[in-house]
Parts: C-alpha cells; sequence; structure tokens
C-alpha cells in the first residue's frame, strides 16, 4: 500500500494515493486489486481494516466522474471473478477534500463513495436460476451473431474467463465515451483508439504466447465500434471496394488507395492526415532482411500533443502519452485492411 496508517482508536487503514485514470488502466487497476483481494483472503489481511481508502488527486469534476466510472468496472469485474462480492471495500475521496479536513475514523465517514457499485453485478436484480442464465448466454450469442444490440440483462449474463471479463470493463468504459456522436475532432478520438488498441496490446501484464496470439479483444472492439457507426462501415467498404474490377494494382496504386481509405476514417472523426495529425502508409523495405512480415505500413505521427487535450485540461500530455496514441491509431488504421473480415469490412483486392 501507499500509506499504512494507525488511526486514533488504534486500527490499522491502508490508504491508496491515486491519480485520474483512463480506459488503458483497466488491466493495471484489475491487477492491483486482485493484489488486495489475495492479501485480505490470507492470514495477514486480518490485522487491518477491511476498508481501503483511496484518495484520488483530483477534484470533483469530469476528470472524477470518468475516474471513479472506471475504478467501478473493475472493482465489478473482480467481485464477479470472486463470486459476487469482496471480503474487503473501497472508499474514494477527492485527494484535495481529504487534506482540507481529513477523517481518521473508523468506519469512515460517509462522505466517501463506494467504489462497488451493485448495479454493475451480473446478480443485481436477478431471480432466476443458473440454469436459466446459461439459456441467456446462449440467446445473447445469437443476437451477437446477427450483430444486434444486446439488451443489458443479457450481457449481464455473459461471465466468461478472465480476459473477456477485463474486455467486458473495456467495453463499459468504451461504451460510456462514445455513447454520443463524437463531436468534429474531439480528443476523445484518441482514448478511443487507445482502448481499443490496449485491449490486446498491454504487453507488461501478457505472456509471450497471448502476445503471439490474435488479437481478438482489440478486433472484437473495433468490430463494435464500427458497428456503432454503421454509417462510417458503408464509407468505408465503398472506399475500399470502389474500382477494384478495373484496377490494376502496383505499389503506387495501393498506397493511393490506403491512404484514401484512411482519410475516410479520419474525416468521419473530423481529423486530416497532413496538418499536426500526420498519416503515412509506407511500402516495405524489399532490400535487407528484415524479422518482420513485409507488408504495407501505417505511421502516425502527432506534430503537437495538445491535439490530446480537452478544452478543461491544463496540462500537456507527456510524449509516454502521445507515443501511446500514435501507436494505438496506426494499429487500427492498419487493423482495417489486415483484419478487414475480422471486423466485419469488405477485403481490399490488393491485400
Amino acid at each position: 500500500p501507499d500509506n499504512l496508517v494507525t488511526l486514533p482508536d488504534g486500527t490499522v487503514a491502508l490508504f491508496e494515493t491515486e491519480q485520474g485514470a483512463n480506459g488503458a488502466l483497466v488491466r493495471r487497476i484489475i491487477a492491483g486489486l486482485r493484489n488486495k483481494l489475495a492479501f485480505f483472503q490470507s492470514e495477514g489481511g486480518r490485522a487491518v481494516s477491511s476498508t481501503v481508502r483511496v484518495l484520488f488527486n483530483l477534484k470533483r469534476d469530469r476528470d472524477w466522474d470518468t475516474t471513479l466510472a472506471i475504478w467501478e468496472q473493475a472493482v465489478a469485474t473482480l467481485a464477479e471473478d470472486a463470486g459476487g462480492s469482496l471480503p474487503f471495500r473501497l472508499l474514494a475521496l477527492p485527494l484535495p477534500e481529504f487534506l482540507a479536513d481529513p477523517d481518521w475514523s473508523e468506519p469512515p465517514a460517509d462522505r466517501w463513495e463506494n467504489l462497488l457499485d451493485p448495479a454493475r453485478l451480473s446478480t443485481f436484480g436477478r431471480t432466476t436460476q443458473p440454469q436459466t442464465g446459461r439459456g441467456q448466454r446462449k440467446k445473447a450469442m445469437k443476437l451477437a451473431c446477427r450483430r444486434q444490440p444486446l439488451p443489458q440483462a443479457l450481457r449481464r449474463a455473459l461471465s466468461p474467463h478472465d480476459d473477456r471479463l477485463i474486455l467486458a470493463a473495456y467495453w463499459q468504459v468504451f461504451r460510456q465515451q462514445a455513447q454520443d456522436t463524437l463531436p468534429q475532432a474531439d480528443p476523445a478520438f484518441f482514448d478511443l483508439m487507445t482502448l481499443i488498441y490496449a485491449a490486446s496490446h498491454d504487453d507488461e501484464f501478457r505472456s509471450p504466447l497471448a502476445r503471439a496470439s490474435l488479437p481478438r479483444a482489440s478486433l472484437y472492439l473495433l468490430r463494435k465500434y464500427l458497428d456503432m457507426h454503421p454509417d462510417l462501415r458503408e464509407a468505408l467498404d465503398k472506399a475500399i471496394t470502389r474500382g477494384s474490377g478495373s484496377m490494376r494494382w502496383s505499389p503506387t496504386t495501393i498506397l493511393h488507395r490506403m491512404q484514401q481509405v484512411i482519410r475516410v476514417f479520419l474525416k468521419y472523426h473530423g481529423f486530416t492526415p497532413d496538418g499536426p495529425l500526420i498519416v503515412t502508409v509506407n511500402m516495405p523495405s524489399w532490400d535487407e532482411e528484415e524479422k518482420k512480415p513485409r507488408d504495407f505500413t501505417v505511421g502516425v505521427h502527432i506534430n503537437s500533443p495538445e491535439l490530446l487535450m480537452s478544452h478543461e485540461e491544463a496540462v500537456v500530455p507527456g510524449w509516454d502519452t502521445v507515443c501511446l496514441a500514435e501507436r494505438a491509431l496506426a494499429w487500427v488504421l492498419w487493423a482495417l485492411f489486415v483484419y478487414s473480415e475480422d471486423v466485419e469490412l469488405k477485403r481490399a483486392s490488393f491485400w
């Protein structure tokens, strides 16, 4: 823990200090929560308060709401995996409010917010037996195969393995951020691309076998994103297949066609590929040995970190955040061609 505090009544309590969170951090958050679960299930966990105080270095604004939503989904995911309940609870408070009026009581005052939302659990309001739950899963899979939206009750009924639970957390965050039509040239665009990419590319927490596997989680989110935007899907299909019957493909015409498809994708989100955001299609090198496939590639360069800032933000993102956004967008654009059938786009005749 960040802090181990002996409270005035002699109780020993854990205090954690956290920053704002985005969807790309869900896996790390869940990993930390799993450590806490293991601790409170052990003998040592009985010696401290089962209430973990989490102080977020945020004020109560949109970032606070977004961060709490991400943590609530992560805690619910862990609770689902642990059978519906946890041997500890996490309470949240903005750090500035705590510093202005510290709370060292046990239990804490009511102004702390519980990070476990019962409404996010699949058992919330459920009155059916487990056999009915299996029937719900079959119905949900049929709807998914038909590309029809799943009712809320069916979404809660889906509870597969750990990776799917984590993906459900990513998907929940993604839905919350994209439930309204995106404004033109909105910095949230890069958050969305990072969400899709990070679902399968958080290499720090993945084994070599997982890194070598098909990026199913990212492809699932990309397909669902295109489902949410049918106009974008149709425009991409048209751009991919335009003139294919009469076109004589060469490296030059392939580069041009890929660039045009990418322009359609960026235009839909209000961006152009030749300003502060530069997106290029690059030819493979045929003259030297390389330890990677010789595919046409997509390169993304963000000249100005301010592209990732909303109007309310005052701190310019670091270059690590910018580089992650570049990798994420490049992968998504590349996936439109490499994994077109997996995301239910028409296949480019030149690929």
